[in-house]
């Protein structure tokens, strides 16, 4: 594994996971992009969504055997599904410049409404659904 090419929160997510198993990365799940696989019909390691800098010609067929999905086919910078336990080899890929966890967004949108001045647009521009 080169651990020079993994953001800091995804070899904390890998560290935790290595010394406790699923229950170890669990408080990790909500802030970054791992699905736990829990249950009989799905056995195994959290997956992880992830960035990948990469070669922008870059082919990663060979690593669906990993369990390894990227959903782009060309690009320098993609987003792949994959098991906590492959991010190692594809660490060890050549065309591999960097591979950065997920995180779920949290919009904002609510700060933007006195930044535009939109309660003085609604008071001086009364709409209505009725007039539509």
């Amino acid at each position: 594994m080169r651990t020079e090419k993994l953001s800091g929160d995804l070899l904390i997510a890998l560290h935790h996971f290595e010394a406790a198993g699923v229950a170890g990365v669990m408080p990790l799940a909500r802030n970054l992009g791992l699905h736990p696989r829990a249950g009989i019909e799905a056995p195994g390691a959290p997956r992880a969504v992830v960035f990948v800098h990469c070669h922008s010609k870059a082919t990663f067929e060979h690593m669906a055997a990993e369990g390894v999905h990227v959903n782009q086919r060309s690009g320098e910078v993609r987003t792949a599904v994959l098991p906590l336990d492959a991010i190692g080899a594809l660490s060890d890929q050549a065309d591999i410049y960097k591979i950065v966890a997920s995180r779920y967004l949290r919009p904002l949108m609510d700060v933007a409404v006195p930044h535009v001045r939109l309660p003085n647009f609604r008071a001086a521009n009364p709409l209505s659904m009725a007039r539509m």
